[in-house]
């Protein structure tokens, strides 16, 4: 099962949020 675009961005967003958190 090949990961969707979707799937990707839902990941990248994920780490994004963990290596920046919220002010």
């Amino acid at each position: 099962m090949t990961p969707t675009l979707s799937d990707f961005r839902k990941k990248t967003e994920i780490i994004t949020v963990n290596l920046v958190p919220e002010i």
